[in-house]
């Protein structure tokens, strides 16, 4: 499924769990950054199905903190430059902007499993 087809999926779960409140959405924040630790973990470990399992589950974190803040969420990755050759300092500022509290983007989040030589939309099927 693509990114926009799992996205409808990924609320209505949102929402049978309570999810989609603003009131929790610094909850969601930290939820996002123990899932960027995961991914950090993954890639010390050099282990693919971890870095898989993590950004699927940061795809997920980030849809949620969007439809808890209403904000607008890009599923263009077109213009999308990055490629495995980026070194990791260049996806460890990715990760920084994601972490921000009002940037959170699907595209770098793209970036960073290019960066690893995996498909976003396939991590998100996991």
């Amino acid at each position: 499924m693509t990114l926009l087809e799992l996205r409808p999926l990924i609320i209505e779960w949102a929402r049978d769990k309570e999810l989609i409140n603003l009131s929790i959405a610094p909850k969601q924040r930290l939820k996002l950054l123990e899932e960027l630790g995961e991914l950090a973990r993954a890639v010390l470990l050099n282990n693919i199905n971890l870095q898989k399992d993590a950004i699927g589950d940061i795809a997920v974190v980030l849809i949620i903190l969007n439809e808890q803040t209403n904000s607008s969420l890009e599923f263009d990755f077109s213009k999308v430059t990055k490629s495995k050759e980026t070194d990791l300092y260049e996806m460890l500022k990715m990760v920084s902007f994601l972490t921000n509290y009002l940037f959170c983007e699907l595209s770098l989040l793209n970036d960073i499993a290019n960066i690893l030589g995996l498909d976003l939309e396939e991590c998100a099927n996991i």
